[in-house]
């Protein structure tokens, strides 16, 4: 008997593919002396819609630090980190078709701590009939690569008589 007409049109959206993992941007891949305040940046992923930044203090993000899940800027500032650490970070990207990967895992590390105060150890305080070329010491100090002294005849060390930097000695 023939065909029918077409029926009202309807129509229908596919949902889009998930977005292809991020690409890291910085701080570079095993940076050194970083602030504990640092800003992670990556590179934008196309499709993508949000991201999730997670940093750990380990390589297998055991202990997740950060897990913040929806970013929508392609960097992130971090607040309060511990110095002398090192963090791992990864980042994904996601829209409404889904979650990409994670990205690699790259590491930076925070500047360390300054070292503590070095105790003097001789002469001793107002000690008196020195030698006209002393030999002064000081207990060394954990972390310290060298150290700054200054000499003066005022207990204010001002005016400076003399100072130099000084590398500590191998025992």
């Amino acid at each position: 008997g023939g065909t029918s007409a077409y029926s009202t049109p309807w129509n229908l959206t596919t949902v889009p593919a998930a977005p292809p993992a991020p690409t890291l941007l910085l701080p570079s891949n095993g940076d050194v002396n970083e602030q504990t305040t640092p800003v992670l940046a990556w590179n934008p992923s196309s499709g993508a819609t949000s991201y999730r930044l997670q940093v750990s203090a380990g390589l297998d993000f055991a202990t997740i630090l950060v897990d913040d899940p929806a970013l929508v800027a392609t960097s992130d500032q971090l607040s309060s980190l511990l110095n002398g650490i090192t963090y791992y970070w990864r980042v994904s990207a996601g829209n409404r078709g889904g979650t990409s990967a994670y990205s690699d895992v790259w590491s930076f590390s925070t500047i360390p701590l300054p070292p503590g105060v070095p105790a003097p150890v001789a002469p001793g305080d107002a000690a008196i009939n020195q030698p006209l070329i002393p030999t002064i010491s000081w207990n060394s100090s954990a972390g310290a690569t060298s150290y700054h002294l200054q000499v003066s005849a005022s207990s204010s060390l001002t005016p400076t008589k003399w100072c130099a930097s000084v590398k500590p000695r191998r025992q």
